[in-house]
């Protein structure tokens, strides 16, 4: 409508070519017949050339219009006024223009006066006659007449002019305003018809990729198009198009389809069914009319939608519906309906609920009848809820069931929506879940168990992926390794490994990953916040559900203590061997010893006026001494030697024993003491705690061969370290420090073995630790070794301290002269039968009067045939047979009285194994000088009371009875 509105227009484009052109602008132009002139500037009159292509260079360069007034034209017989309007279009594009042409009638062709006729003569006659001269006159004054009234015509004409001039003019920014619409309007009919384009090719795309069959019928019912989906149903070919639905084989069981088609096209109205097809699938037919855009009925269209799938969906629901109600009704949740309102119950089936009676409807007061009364206000405001805002009821409480007891149930109801979107009903069920709910808090205190067994465990939890990342480490491990769970989420345990395990470790992780039921075992070294190495035993299992990665759960345990607790345990087991053996070694020397003492005793006055002989029983007796005291050495390792303990002050051992230190580790090492004033007592024998200092002094000089500083500390603490293994308790610790160069690891492990050292060949025997480790352990102590290379060594001593007045030291105390010699009868009891026989003839020298036996049985007979009094039982404590402890009982039941005197070679027996003897039970250690048999025997015959044997029972386990006496 605009167009035809608008003033005759064409559009240009800048090469001066016709775009488009406008309905009356024909009037304007020039065509010819033949081949098509676009060029504007040759369609246009003459007259307007110039002026047009002037316009059009200007309008190139501004946005405005350009107008060529005014230009006089012939049209159809009429002179014109024709104004030229030129515009650019940018917004169509950049090259476009639109040129307008308005007129205006200025002078009619039939109104201007014609020329006069020509005539020959003015005399002259038609046909050869001469023209009247009044015929002339008449002429002239009707061309007069005839020229008035076109100079009235023409003047009204003008007028006109004049008028349409205004109009024109008033009607420029209307024709403006109307070129810009005209433009908007051209801009959407382009986008229309491009929308129109993609329509038809979203049509023809939806044609061919539906999979409803689709069939355009006219209106006399031929096929005007199909689908691709219907070509098989209705066994269609190209050349079936025009074709009337009649004549079409269909492989439907359905002979009323064009009587279907034709009652749509007549009633207009559309038919819906479900028919089967030949091949025993369902389709759903819909016969529809359409119109066209006038909204004329052009024909039917058939859509085919198979729904066998459906019908079987259908039929299964069926069955699932017939069987839901016969589980509803056997099972144990119960169904229910309300009304709209949620007010009303009006069904209730089946289930926990204890449902009401056939010949009664269901109680409106369901609230009342079957919720707890502690769960009634969160039902009520949960069911309104859902009420109000048609939402599911989803809902647990607590409910009386059919039973009469009140469970755990969880309610859910869903509305049920008619057309208008009201609720027409609520359908829900009640599910018991009283069991669930008690699963369910079981599980959470099952939870919280195990929970808390991971947040207390000693052992470490951790949980790591394939590539050992950790993702989950329990608590447990700030108290083992020093971090915190949050320091190792995330990071890889190959951070944290031994550099020398990781392989084993690695190794480990893959075997579990590809065995899913099977864990390995591990040993690896972890490193510890503070700086060492923990061993930590680890086992891993695969995880059964890690999720997006594969997990693994490791539970490990430090074993660090018991490791060193191990190596500690196989030192002390090849100890007890070489103690074993030592201890055998020195009682068979011991008695060899004894020999020698006593023969060489015996000899000593016969030589004594002798000198080279004399002095060779002197060098024998030196070389005895010298073995006696190996022997002693070596039962001090294997703590078999009988101490003599007493209540000492260890301050004052150290005192006596300094002068000596000074000259046994020479000038060139700086001895330092540090005594605490108040130092606890222990009890100890001093002779061998003074050569547990002075082994420890020798081996510490040999570490300082160029000099340094020898520190000896004495304190007072309570209990150890765990490394130590020293119990909780009073203690006091002897600290021998030195600046020496230092042990390594591995010289370290083996410091206290027998015959281990590192000194060259003839500096060392190896015994020195090994003899200090003993005498440390018989005495109830322990000792700790602390040492680096290059940085000294430090030997830790921790003796139990005990209550009681400290002895005066050795050097201080007064010395007894005691008699040797004697008149009792003395039964000697010793199965090897030389130290038998000297010790006999030394005790007759004494003037004792001795019966010997080779066993504790021949001593019981020669005490029954004695007729005398047997005032000294001197037994030996290890002899086949009857020991010498069994003998000392029995003479002790028959003679109270009896004196009694243990000798042994090696301390094996029960007394030894208390580590210490009391004072009241004499025991001489062999081998013995004869000065020290006759001082111990009369020492046991001048007791004022008689020795009792069985106080050396075992009564505490390998501790003296003493200490024993004292534990719970």
């Amino acid at each position: 409508m605009r167009e035809c509105l608008a003033p005759p227009s064409l559009i240009v484009n800048s090469d001066y070519r016709v775009v488009h052109l406008s309905e009356g602008v024909g009037r304007y132009l020039r065509l010819s017949g033949g081949e098509a002139n676009w060029d504007v500037l040759h369609l246009v009159p003459q007259p307007l050339r110039w002026g047009l292509r002037w316009a059009l260079d200007c309008a190139a360069q501004t946005e405005g219009e350009i107008q060529v007034k005014r230009r006089l034209v012939d049209l159809e017989g009429a002179h014109r006024a024709v104004t030229l309007r030129v515009q650019r279009m940018p917004e169509l594009a950049p090259d476009l223009y639109l040129v307008a042409f308005e007129e205006a009638d200025l002078v009619p062709s039939a109104v201007l006066p014609s020329k006069p006729p020509l005539t020959s003569r003015p005399n002259a006659k038609p046909g050869g006659a001469q023209v009247q001269p009044h015929d002339l006159v008449k002429q002239y004054e009707a061309s007069v007449e005839e020229l008035k009234a076109s100079n009235e015509a023409l003047q009204a004409l003008n007028e006109e002019l004049r008028t349409t001039t205004d109009e024109v003019e008033a009607s420029r920014e209307e024709l403006q305003s109307i070129n810009e619409e005209l433009g908007a309007v051209n801009q959407g009919l382009k986008s229309t018809v491009a929308e129109l384009i993609q329509l038809n090719t979203d049509l023809q795309n939806f044609m061919a990729a539906t999979q409803i069959a689709t069939v355009f019928l006219d209106r006399e019912l031929r096929i005007v198009r199909y689908t691709p989906a219907a070509v098989a149903l209705f066994n269609l070919i190209p050349t079936d198009v025009g074709r009337p639905l009649s004549n079409l084989r269909y492989r439907l069981a359905y002979e009323s389809l064009a009587a279907d088609a034709e009652r749509t096209l007549e009633r207009l109205e559309p038919v819906e069914r479900e028919v089967p097809g030949d091949d025993g699938r369902w389709y759903l037919m819909r016969l529809l009319p359409y119109r066209n855009v006038d909204g004329c009925i052009c024909g039917v269209v058939l859509t085919f939608v198979d729904i066998t799938e459906r019908k079987a969906v259908e039929a299964a629901l069926r069955q699932s519906e017939e069987r839901y109600r016969a589980l509803v009704t056997a099972g144990a949740n119960a169904v229910w309906r309300m009304d709209g309102d949620g007010k009303e119950l009006l069904a209730l089936e089946g289930g926990i609920l204890r449902p009401h009676h056939a010949d009664h409807p269901p109680d409106r007061a369901w609230l009342l009848t079957y919720i707890h009364p502690e769960d009634r206000q969160s039902t009520l405001e949960a069911w309104l809820h859902a009420v109000a805002t048609r939402s599911i009821y989803d809902h647990v409480h607590r409910c009386l069931s059919a039973e009469g007891e009140y469970r755990h149930a969880h309610s859910r109801a869903v509305p049920l929506l008619d057309a208008g979107g009201h609720v027409r009903e609520w359908v829900g069920t009640t599910t018991d879940i009283d069991a669930l709910k008690h699963a369910e808090a079981e599980r959470h205190r099952r939870e919280e168990w195990f929970g808390s067994l991971i947040q207390n465990a000693s052992d470490l939890i951790t949980v790591i992926n394939g590539e050992g990342l950790v993702r989950f480490q329990s608590p447990s491990v700030e108290r083992t390794l020093g971090y915190g769970p949050e320091d190792l989420l995330g990071r890889s345990i190959f951070e944290f490994l031994h550099p020398e395990d990781a392989p084993r470790v690695r190794a480990a992780i893959r075997w579990v990953r590809s065995h899913s039921a099977a864990s390995m075992p591990v040993e690896c070294r972890f490193y510890h916040r503070k700086g060492d190495w923990r061993v930590l035993q680890a086992i891993g299992r695969k995880m059964p559900d890690g999720g997006s990665e594969s997990l693994l759960a490791i539970n490990s345990r430090d074993v660090t203590a018991r490791k060193q607790l191990e190596a500690q345990l196989h030192q002390a087991q090849k100890m007890e061997a070489f103690g074993q053996l030592a201890g055998g070694v020195a009682h068979d020397f011991n008695n060899l010893l004894s020999v020698i003492f006593g023969h060489a005793a015996l000899l000593a006055p016969a030589l004594a006026t002798k000198e080279s002989q004399a002095q060779s029983l002197a060098e024998i007796r030196g070389a005895a001494e010298r073995a006696a005291a190996l022997t002693r050495q070596l039962l001090a390792f294997s703590r078999q030697q009988v101490l003599e303990p007493k209540v000492v002050d260890l301050n004052a051992i150290l005192v006596e024993a300094k002068a000596m230190l000074r000259r046994l580790i020479g000038e060139d090492v700086r001895l330092v003491t540090q005594l605490e004033p108040r130092l606890r007592p222990v009890k100890v024998d001093p002779g061998q705690i003074a050569q547990v200092i002075v082994n420890l002094a020798v081996n510490a000089r040999d570490a300082m061969p160029r000099g340094g500083t020898l520190t000896l500390e004495t304190r007072n603490v309570d209990g150890g370290t765990p490394e130590t293994g020293v119990r909780p308790g009073r203690h006091v610790l002897l600290t021998v420090t030195d600046t020496g160069c230092g042990m390594s690891p591995e010289v370290q492990a083996r410091a206290f073995e027998p015959f281990f050292t590192t000194k060259g060949e003839g500096k060392g025997t190896g015994l020195g630790l090994a003899v200090v480790h003993g005498i440390i352990q018989q005495s109830g102590g322990r000792i700790w070794l602390e040492s680096r290379p290059g940085a000294g060594t430090r030997f830790q001593i921790y003796l139990p301290a005990v209550r009681g007045t400290a002895a005066r030291p050795s050097g201080c105390q007064e010395v007894a002269v005691l008699p040797v010699q004697g008149r009792e009868t003395i039964l000697l009891a010793e199965d090897e039968d030389a130290v038998r026989e000297v010790t006999a003839q030394l005790l007759e020298a004494f003037g004792y009067q001795v019966l010997k036996a080779s066993s504790g049985e021949e001593a019981l007979r020669l005490a029954d045939s004695q007729p005398g009094k047997i005032h000294l039982l001197m037994t030996d404590v290890v002899m086949p047979g009857m020991g010498g402890r069994e003998l000392a009982d029995l003479l002790r039941a028959r003679e109270p009285q009896l004196k009694v005197l243990f000798q042994s070679g090696y301390t094996d027996d029960a007394v030894v194994r208390y580590g210490v003897v009391h004072a009241e039970v004499a025991f001489l250690q062999k081998p013995f000088t004869p000065q020290a048999l006759a001082e111990k025997v009369r020492q046991a015959l001048d007791q004022p009371q008689a020795n009792v044997p069985g106080i050396m029972r075992d009564p505490g386990g390998g501790v003296c009875p003493h200490e024993a006496q004292k534990r719970p």
